[in-house]
């Protein structure tokens, strides 16, 4: 928070060091670094030295560095530009230590690193290290593209990538059960072990497809909400929620969205009763689906189920 930026200022200018900056770079040390350095570690700490030196409005010193300025003259509010230009270049040339995560450390290693220097801080939720770990393709070219959708943001709250984390569960069930080439790498029955560690392998497969493909996963994505919208409105459900409730159901959400990425917009029109008893059947009716996404939702067990469910509502 503010306060705290402006004590580490503080902390800065009576000698206090800082603890080291960390990176991430997908492409680090190899010929072609492959999109940004993404801050692990230590973003308050860098907003909170640059927005003093650009003499924010909210960060000032209090008077008790009044020694510190130019006029030496008591100040209720000390900005950068009060400084003598001794104390201005101290700031300006203060040494970071900084450490850069590259794609060559080992997925679980690079989350552990994730985990454990963000003890101190605010700590990054799920998705927003597995977006750190994975910066390329699928974030830059995928799911910020989604977050900027405008019909999305009004279904899925963005607060802490949680729209992001919405869409690449979609994913996630939408590659095992339609992406042949994924099937082949990744077997749901054997090698899952918990939802983090697949979507994270979900991640990495999406980085290494090509700009093409990535852009048919965001049609793919783009034009299935557009049918989702399309069903809601013909009908007096509400907007991926469960029986009895008005609010927005994750769980729901990926499991409607596959259902209807298999059809066409006119199929839906046409048939929009039939698609509403399937709905009703086995979502709002169903207590063994229920039951399923009440709690432990992404147990292997659970998670399988949900596959089933998709695929016998498409059949059906």
């Amino acid at each position: 928070d503010l306060d705290k930026r402006v004590k580490y200022v503080e902390f800065l200018l009576k000698g206090g060091t800082s603890n080291p900056i960390y990176f991430n770079c997908v492409g680090w040390r190899s010929m072609r670094p492959l999109g940004e350095f993404v801050v692990v570690d230590g973003k308050q700490r860098l907003n909170a030295i640059i927005g003093f030196i650009n003499n924010n409005s909210s960060m000032s010193l209090e008077k008790q560095f009044s020694f510190l300025t130019q006029d030496k003259e008591e100040m209720n509010k000390i900005f950068f530009r009060d400084l003598e230009d001794n104390i201005q270049r101290r700031i300006e040339d203060f040494s970071l230590m900084c450490y850069i995560i590259g794609a060559g450390t080992a997925p679980l290693l690079q989350n552990e690193i994730f985990v454990r220097v963000n003890r101190g801080g605010v700590p990054l939720n799920s998705q927003e290290i597995r977006n750190a770990v994975n910066v390329g393709k699928v974030t830059l070219n995928l799911l910020d593209r989604i977050s900027l959708l405008e019909d999305y943001l009004s279904v899925v709250n963005t607060k802490r990538k949680r729209d992001q984390y919405v869409a690449i569960r979609f994913f996630s069930f939408n590659l095992q059960l339609f992406d042949l080439n994924f099937q082949q790498l990744y077997n749901l029955h054997t090698d899952y072990n918990n939802i983090d560690d697949y979507l994270d392998f979900v991640m990495k497969y999406i980085n290494t497809m090509s700009d093409r493909e990535i852009d048919k996963l965001y049609y793919l994505y783009v034009t299935t909400l557009e049918k989702c919208k399309l069903f809601f409105s013909l009908t007096d459900i509400s907007e991926f929620s469960r029986k009895g409730h008005q609010t927005f159901n994750m769980n729901v959400f990926e499991v409607w969205m596959n259902v209807l990425s298999q059809f066409s917009i006119t199929e839906i029109e046409k048939n929009f009763r039939v698609f509403q008893t399937e709905y009703e059947k086995n979502i709002h009716e169903d207590k063994n689906f229920e039951d399923n996404i009440l709690s432990r939702r992404d147990f292997k067990e659970k998670y399988i189920d949900r596959h089933a469910t998709i695929l016998k509502m498409i059949d059906n």
